[in-house]
């Protein structure tokens, strides 16, 4: 069938991945000296970086080549998409924390899920696209201003 090529592309996808977590997480198991532990992990970082970056790149060209073209507007500027304002949002919506050190990859998909629903139950009412970039922003500073709410009950971090 013509489904099954997909499915197994993405097992693939998914145990490459998981494989490639693994390794991140435990690349200094393996390693007893703590010169060389050094040395290790910052050559793992150092390629965890660039492919992150390469991928970046390679989701940026396939972008540009979807809309064929280009322009300040493509990715969130001025007078376009709001890429960037609903990306940032939903991150912080599903918990990441703007100020670091927490957060989980779950909680920004679910942030992303809650704009998603928004954006579109905003939509489906009719109501303009710069309102919806505004209902946006409120749900951003509104998410905002319980992190920063949360850090200073939290304290000091230690």
């Amino acid at each position: 069938s013509s489904q099954r090529p997909m499915a197994c592309s993405q097992r693939a996808w998914a145990s490459r991945s998981a494989a490639a977590g693994f390794l991140l997480r435990r690349s200094m198991v393996w390693i007893s000296s703590p010169r060389m532990r050094t040395k290790w992990l910052n050559r793992v970082k150092m390629t965890a970086f660039a492919i992150a970056g390469g991928m970046a790149a390679f989701g940026g060209v396939l972008s540009a080549s979807r809309i064929l073209g280009v322009s300040v507007s493509s990715g969130g500027g001025v007078g376009g998409g709001a890429l960037l304002l609903e990306s940032i949002a939903a991150a912080v919506i599903g918990g990441v924390s703007l100020f670091g050190g927490r957060g989980m990859v779950i909680g920004a998909l679910f942030g992303a899920l809650i704009i998603a629903t928004v954006s579109n139950g905003l939509n489906l009412m009719g109501v303009a696209n710069e309102a919806r970039l505004i209902v946006t922003g409120l749900l951003l500073v509104l998410a905002v201003s319980i992190d920063r709410g949360i850090e200073k009950l939290a304290g000091p971090a230690r």
